[in-house]
């Protein structure tokens, strides 16, 4: 019960973000109420209803709702890479705050069931993998993206095999990453120069959207492998 009390914080925090979710929808900037009921109009009002099944069930079962919004970031990001016209990427920065309340909510739920509170080294686990397992999920549809033709480039230039390279980069450290931390860190890091670097030196690659933003989740994943391994570093010479 006491286990149960603690997920309270979180659900009064994404009852705040729900009713900024309602107040978007019905705002001018959706096309109010009733928008155009086109592709992107429906994913949007679908990703709606997922979010809202998932807070109404997060009273109840703390792992389903975590899972949803992990769930609803890949559903929002396959509407703005594949559906939405115009430039988008408003939902996919408004989605990070999902992402990292699905894994407090899945996180909590594991205890609850087990009736036990993780330790220090083990909840950082859990979280780092289930934020590394949505976030290549998420690199994954940018590639298809990308191979479908919607970014306007030659993989055989030299942009484009530094697109490849980078893939294959992140792709060694998501591998490592499981049982490698300190390495995974540092891939991840260096991912993230070689995303800066690209996107702003080819204006095309540059221009396709807001990926050095989005790819900072990236570099802090990096960052929180490097605590994460000394963390457990310094456990291991005190003991």
């Amino acid at each position: 019960m006491n286990l149960l009390k603690t997920t309270k914080p979180i659900q009064y925090i994404t009852l705040v973000y729900a009713i900024l979710y309602a107040l978007f929808i019905l705002s001018g900037d959706f096309g109010g109420a009733y928008p155009s009921l086109n592709a992107e109009g429906i994913g949007v009002y679908l990703l709606f209803v997922l979010f809202i099944v998932g807070f109404s069930l997060s009273w109840n079962n703390a792992i389903i709702t975590g899972i949803l919004f992990l769930l609803w970031n890949v559903g929002m990001w396959a509407v703005e890479l594949f559906l939405v016209e115009k430039d988008g990427g408003f939902g996919i920065i408004s989605g990070i705050p999902l992402i990292v309340l699905g894994v407090f909510f899945i996180l909590k739920g594991i205890e609850v069931n087990r009736g036990t509170t993780f330790k220090s080294n083990e909840k950082w686990k859990t979280a780092l993998q289930l934020l590394i397992t949505t976030y290549t999920i998420l690199y994954i549809l940018v590639i298809i993206d990308e191979i479908t033709g919607h970014l306007e480039i030659d993989f055989y230039s030299s942009a484009g095999i530094i697109l490849i390279t980078l893939f294959l980069i992140y792709s060694a450290g998501f591998i490592l990453s499981w049982k490698k931390e300190l390495i995974a860190g540092i891939i991840f890091i260096f991912w993230y120069v070689g995303v800066i670097y690209i996107f702003t030196t080819n204006f095309v690659i540059g221009d396709s959207g807001p990926w050095i933003v989005a790819g900072v989740v990236i570099f802090l994943q990096g960052i929180f492998y490097l605590i994460y391994w000394f963390k457990n570093k310094t456990k291991q010479i005190q003991q």
